[in-house]
């Protein structure tokens, strides 16, 4: 029997919950809409009255798209039309909504010593490969990725749950180790439509994948008022509080770059009781953010360095060009001249973009043969 685990549902929605698992039977359809149209019941504004449906063709569980206006992906990826879904893939409608496809039974093994032993000491890769060799000896197939590792492709999307399509856009950057989350870094990309920083927060804390990761990077900016000061005090602070939930195998957190950032008593509060609940957590006042003064993109094999100042200006590298410019409040950006919606992209720490604040030790790839890093000092 074919079934759907619910791993997320957006704020103030109703059925179905966390956690529910809604079964796929027979050969007719499940559709998902408003009120009572589909055996899926959601209360959420903005999902149309038929926004998908889950058909089941020749054996094969599929999904479709009912012309919603927010789109339905898989994996991260939109959905044109119809697509057969294959054994854990996410399925995210609506910005918000998302499913994990089960087509058959999985049986989970877990070892909460071995797991403990690994979290004591990440670094040992002894302690990995028992585990791995444990998860492999009942069939798990977690173990079985462990032994893969990250490709970079579809089997990542299949793990990250309601992260999947924030990681496809490049809101969310990851470093992995031995098929885990290692390092998550949160970024700005401001046409880009997404949860907020403390929903991902949370969400990256519940996934399987993450449970033993070590370094976190958020970025303070990535929603603010034109014209109005971010709240850098506010949301520092929030970070700190939403890492209650974090791994207990987290060691550095960092926030900014920003131009200032003023302590106050709730920041020193929320920090002192982190070290204190994570020995391993090595993040204090002085780490947490990068406070700077310089922006500069360096240039690497001979291509000349670009200072990013408050003066927006436009770098042309044969028939490709890039903007970059040091706005209010010390936020850098990079994008192509005219509307980046409408632009090719440009890569970005390997990653397709097509605008992105520039953060300390970002790899820059305007044009191909062009390469520059961005240091923040």
């Amino acid at each position: 029997m074919s079934w759907l685990e619910v791993l997320a549902t957006p704020p103030k929605a109703g059925l179905p919950a966390v956690g529910d698992c809604i079964p796929l039977e027979g050969p007719g359809r499940t559709v998902l809409g408003r009120m009572n149209i589909g055996q899926i019941i959601v209360d959420v504004a903005d999902v149309r009255r038929r926004d998908a449906a889950f058909v089941n063709k020749a054996g094969r569980d599929l999904v479709m798209d009912l012309a919603s206006s927010n789109g339905t992906f898989v994996n991260g990826t939109p959905v044109l039309g119809e697509r057969i879904l294959q054994h854990r893939d996410i399925v995210e409608i609506s910005h918000g909504l998302v499913f994990r496809y089960f087509a058959r039974e999985d049986e989970r093994h877990r070892a909460p010593r071995l797991e403990a032993s690994i979290g004591d000491a990440p670094g040992e890769d002894g302690r990995w490969r028992v585990y791995v060799d444990w998860l492999l000896e009942r069939g798990d197939p977690l173990g079985a990725r462990m032994v893969q590792g990250p490709d970079g492709g579809e089997d990542d999307a299949r793990w990250l749950g309601p992260l999947s399509r924030q990681w496809r856009a490049g809101n969310l950057e990851l470093t992995w180790r031995h098929g885990y989350i290692h390092t998550a870094t949160f970024r700005t990309l401001e046409f880009e439509t997404s949860p907020d920083t403390y929903w991902c927060l949370n969400r990256l804390f519940e996934i399987e994948v993450a449970r033993f990761l070590e370094h976190l990077h958020v970025d303070l900016f990535t929603t603010y008022l034109p014209r109005e000061r971010p709240p850098f005090e506010k949301r520092a602070r929030l970070v700190l509080e939403n890492l209650r939930h974090a791994p207990r195998t987290l060691k550095t957190l960092s926030l900014g770059p920003v131009l200032g950032l003023q302590w106050t008593a709730d920041l020193d509060r929320e920090l002192t009781r982190l070290r204190e609940e994570r020995p391993r957590f090595e993040t204090d006042r002085g780490s947490l953010v990068k406070r700077f003064s310089q922006l500069v993109l360096r240039g690497q094999g001979g291509v000349d360095d670009i200072p990013v100042t408050k003066e927006e200006r436009v770098h042309r590298f044969g028939a490709e060009s890039i903007s970059v410019t040091l706005g209010d409040w010390g936020v850098a950006w990079l994008e192509r001249p005219g509307d980046p919606r409408l632009s090719p992209a440009f890569m970005v720490n390997g990653r397709p973009l097509r605008q992105a604040r520039l953060m300390h030790g970002d790899v820059v790839e305007p044009a191909e043969g062009v390469r520059f890093v961005v240091e923040v000092s």
